[in-house]
């Protein structure tokens, strides 16, 4: 009897330094700069953001996105498609970074543009940077970003002054949904416990249709059932 105790006891121990090690830290797996990402990936006190779904599932089903993957549906025309060389061309802009920077000062360029500064006076760069609650992108030659970016092979957008954009973003007269880590959204996404679909090539969000599912959307996006 002592001895099944001692290797009950071993076990749970081994088990419990396996899951403390295997659990990511919080804000790296799951987005720059993202305190309030916990391991498993829910956003708290978000009220634009309540789970979701992953993959572009939407309600009702579980399992593997039945559109296919993004890239699935890209290349599906061939690599000469429209698409395809569209996908192609935006790559070679595309921007790879993994650090994220805490702290700095900014400091205007004389073109107008903005840098992060170290403590030792040097500029960040190929980095995020989270300052004062708030991300930015910081490029190659360390020029804050604006606008639409392709990171790591997801979309993000940036606002006027840098500020990554989470929650719904309204663009060009079109909706898109950006997730708690900031990335674009694409299916089915619940928001404030209604469902909207974003579509899956996009990320627009779609009005007055019918999603690939089959299931209707009505003028302002919202799943009728």
């Amino acid at each position: 009897m002592r001895n099944k105790k001692i290797t009950g006891l071993c076990l749970t121990g081994l088990f419990s330094a396996l899951l403390f090690f295997k659990l990511p830290a919080y804000g790296l797996e799951y987005g720059p700069g993202c305190p309030d990402i916990g391991p498993y990936g829910t956003p708290s006190n978000n009220p634009a953001y309540n789970t979701g779904w992953s993959g572009g599932v939407g309600p009702g089903y579980e399992g593997s996105n039945p559109s296919g993957s993004r890239e699935e549906n890209i290349f599906s025309g061939g690599p000469n498609s429209d698409r395809a060389k569209k996908y192609l061309e935006e790559e070679k802009d595309a921007v790879h970074v993994f650090d994220t920077y805490f702290g700095g000062r900014w400091e205007q360029t004389a073109e107008g543009s903005w840098k992060l500064l170290k403590d030792d006076g040097h500029p960040v760069s190929s980095q995020w940077a989270y300052v004062d609650g708030q991300t930015y992108l910081l490029d190659m030659y360390g020029i804050m970003q604006t606008g639409f970016k392709k990171v790591n092979d997801k979309w993000y957008y940036f606002n006027s002054v840098g500020a990554m954009k989470t929650g719904w973003l309204l663009k060009n007269g079109k909706y898109y949904f950006m997730n708690a880590d900031g990335s674009m959204a694409y299916g089915w996404v619940n928001s404030q416990g209604s469902w909207y679909y974003l579509d899956q090539n996009t990320g627009v969000m779609v009005t007055n249709s019918y999603t690939p599912d089959g299931r209707y959307v009505n003028a302002e996006g919202v799943l009728v059932q």
